[in-house]
């Protein structure tokens, strides 16, 4: 990490001053590219002259590719906005709810967010605008999300997001578009009517198959046996038929 810089508060002012002859207040310090472990103390010394009444001292750093600059003031830890990260739906469909992400979780202070559609800043109560009357969003500033409760055709459009918290400059992430699609009505009553026909299709095969016989158990077949009992002998059946002579 380089140190970019330890200065105070009217920095350019003296300069400008010294420039005219008046005698320019010094800043300097001892160490400006110090080398140190990953999470290790540092010492940082800035030095400056008597002149100097009630300093505000800042110390301001950048990272290798100098894409990141932070500053220390009064040992709080200040890091202006970044390009924040958002996430933006391509196609959603009409009556669902959407949320819109935006977060920027480098800056400190925390940033703070707005929303723009088609480049138009999207107020906080879409009901105060005439350009958003018709939509039902809400959003957060302070969490950067952009929530829609049924999103409809006229939510579709171009979306972008800002980061601020009056550390440097507000950035902006890149536009995407978000498209609103109708539901597939049509799709959803093609599917209903195959599922209708192979369901009478299946009913038909089993119908069928039962007809045939195809589900009866075959069962060894008995003769019918019908028992009656023999009649007991009376008397009468002993009777003499005929006579013998001897």
């Amino acid at each position: 990490m380089e140190l970019k810089y330890c200065g105070l508060f009217g920095f350019i002012l003296l300069t400008s001053l010294a420039l005219d002859g008046i005698p320019a207040f010094s800043v300097t310090t001892s160490n400006p590219k110090p080398t140190v472990k990953e999470n290790q103390t540092v010492d940082l010394y800035c030095e400056y002259s008597a002149d100097f009444q009630n300093p505000r001292v800042e110390w301001k750093f950048k990272s290798p590719s100098g894409s990141t600059t932070f500053v220390f003031y009064n040992a709080e830890l200040i890091v202006p906005p970044t390009s924040p990260q958002c996430r933006i739906p391509a196609t959603v469909t009409t009556g669902t709810a959407v949320t819109l992400k935006c977060q920027d979780s480098a800056c400190s202070p925390a940033c703070t967010y707005r929303w723009f559609k088609d480049k138009m800043l999207m107020p906080i109560d879409p009901k105060g605008s005439s350009a958003f009357a018709n939509s039902s969003y809400s959003i957060n500033p302070n969490s950067g999300d952009l929530v829609f409760s049924s999103v409809s055709k006229a939510d579709a459009g171009t979306f972008s997001c800002e980061a601020a918290n009056n550390i440097g400059s507000p950035l902006t992430c890149t536009a995407a578009q978000m498209l609103v699609e109708d539901k597939n009505v049509g799709g959803i009553v093609a599917a209903v009517v195959i599922v209708l026909l192979i369901l009478a299709l299946l009913g038909v095969g089993l119908w069928f198959a039962y007809r045939r016989g195809y589900f009866q158990t075959k069962t060894q077949s008995k003769p019918n046996v019908i028992y009656q009992p023999a009649e007991r002998a009376t008397n009468e059946d002993f009777k003499q038929t005929s006579s013998f002579v001897v």
